[in-house]
C-alpha cells in the first residue's frame, strides 16, 4: 500500500514546466549585431542602391518582428495587414523557444538570400556571425529548445522569403 500511495501524483511532487520567456526579457545584441553587418553589407556589396536596400532591409524587418511577435502577448502579427502577406506562424503552446536563437537563425537566412552577391569575404562574415551567436547558445540552452527554434525560424523565413518574390523586385540588385 505504501509503494502504491508513494507513485500516485501529489501536487507537491509534479514536475514543473519549464518557464516560458517572452522575447522582451532578452537583449537586443542580436538584432544589433546583424543590422550592422547589414549596414557593412549594404555599402559594400554591389547592385545596393537605396531602393534595393531599402526592400532587403525592410523585408529583413519584416520576418524578424514576425519570428519574435508570435512569442510576445502584446504583439500581433502583420498577416492581413500588409499586401498577400499570410504567414502561418504557430509556436507550439508550453513549449520553450530561444528568441535569441530564433532572431539569429531569421538574421541568417534572410541576410543570406539578400545578399548572397556578397564578396566572399563578406559572405564569410554573414556565415561567422551566424556560427558565433549559435556557439553562444549551444552550451547553455537544451538542444531540443535550439532545433525547435531553428525549425520555426527556418518555416517562418521561407515563407517571407517567398512573398518576397511576388512584389516585382525580386533580384533587383543582380538587375540594377
Amino acid at each position: 500500500m505504501l509503494l502504491i500511495i508513494s507513485c500516485s501524483p501529489d501536487s507537491d511532487n509534479d514536475i514543473t514546466q519549464p518557464e516560458i520567456v517572452s522575447p522582451d526579457q532578452y537583449n537586443s545584441d542580436v538584432v544589433v549585431s546583424w543590422f550592422n553587418l547589414i549596414k557593412v553589407l549594404t555599402t559594400e556589396t554591389a547592385g545596393y542602391t537605396p531602393p534595393v536596400a531599402a526592400r532587403a532591409f525592410g523585408y529583413t524587418g519584416i520576418a524578424l518582428y514576425e519570428s519574435i511577435q508570435v512569442g510576445s502577448t502584446d504583439k500581433l502579427s502583420l498577416t492581413g495587414r500588409i499586401n498577400d502577406l499570410n504567414l502561418e506562424t504557430t509556436i507550439e503552446e508550453g513549449l520553450e523557444y530561444h528568441w535569441p536563437t530564433v532572431a539569429n537563425t531569421t538574421m541568417a537566412i534572410m541576410t543570406k538570400f539578400f545578399y548572397s552577391n556578397a564578396s566572399l569575404v563578406n559572405y564569410s562574415r554573414i556565415l561567422e556571425l551566424e556560427t558565433e551567436f549559435n556557439n553562444q547558445y549551444s552550451n547553455d540552452i537544451a538542444e531540443d529548445v535550439i532545433n525547435r527554434s531553428i525549425t520555426f525560424a527556418n518555416d517562418l523565413t521561407e515563407q517571407i522569403i517567398l512573398w518576397s518574390t511576388t512584389d516585382g523586385g525580386y533580384a533587383a540588385q543582380f538587375n540594377n
